[in-house]
């Protein structure tokens, strides 16, 4: 996603929001926005539709009330229309070794808790938004010099590195990541490891390494999603 973009989703009338949103669901897609397009119920009873619509698996995020000559006439969420994408960086990676978030743009591909550097050869290409954390994201992520790592910074002095001792966050910027309601397109179930407040894929914690010791423990963690191409 560009800077500056908000959350994209499918236009589509009344009459054929249900069978759309079937579909979705039999894929196995959620969390996606809807703008729907329903002329002559007026400009009170859109607004109303756009409220009542706001939250589950399919939120309404627009109503097109009425169709004029030049224009037509809608009503939007108003924290759809103010939440945007921000800058963001790419070359993050997965690595398969220990199932840590690591930047694999450096000459370095770090240290992993498994043994040598990073593996990302069978990584997705992730971007990570930087900067002031848009709504229904968690700020604070940094990325750690020593490593390579993504960790979370507030808890820093009670990290594990494994290049040992804690995480280093000081030439970071402040990355943001998306919880609860995940963007669509994106890669859900990655988690916080409470043991050394790193990232990793949580449907792979069995085969995971901590630098703490055994595996990754994402209990208590909010389930995340990354962005990846």
């Amino acid at each position: 996603m560009r800077r500056g973009q908000r959350w994209p989703g499918i236009y589509c009338s009344q009459s054929t929001a249900g069978s759309v949103q079937s579909a979705l669901g039999s894929a196995g897609i959620s969390n996606v926005p809807f703008w729907i397009a329903e002329w002559g119920i007026g400009e009170a009873q859109a607004q109303s539709n756009v409220a009542d619509g706001s939250g589950g698996g399919y939120p309404t995020i627009g109503w097109q009330y009425q169709n004029g000559t030049y224009v037509d006439y809608d009503v939007f969420s108003v924290p759809w229309l103010t939440t945007v994408s921000g800058p963001a960086q790419l070359g993050w990676n997965w690595c398969d070794k220990c199932q840590g978030m690591f930047y694999g743009w450096n000459a370095s591909q770090g240290v992993c808790p498994d043994g040598g550097a990073h593996g990302g050869s069978k990584s997705y290409d992730y971007s990570m938004t930087y900067g002031t954390a848009p709504s229904g994201y968690q700020g604070s992520w940094q990325w750690c010099g020593k490593c390579q790592g993504l960790f979370y910074g507030p808890q820093q002095s009670s990290s594990v590195c494994p290049a040992g001792g804690r995480h280093d966050g000081s030439g970071s910027y402040s990355y943001a990541v998306a919880h609860g309601t995940i963007p669509s397109g994106d890669q859900a179930r990655w988690n916080w490891c409470r043991k050394c407040h790193g990232m990793f894929y949580g449907p792979n914690d069995s085969n995971s390494r901590c630098p703490a010791g055994s595996t990754h423990n994402g209990t208590g963690s909010y389930d995340y999603g990354m962005t990846h191409r």
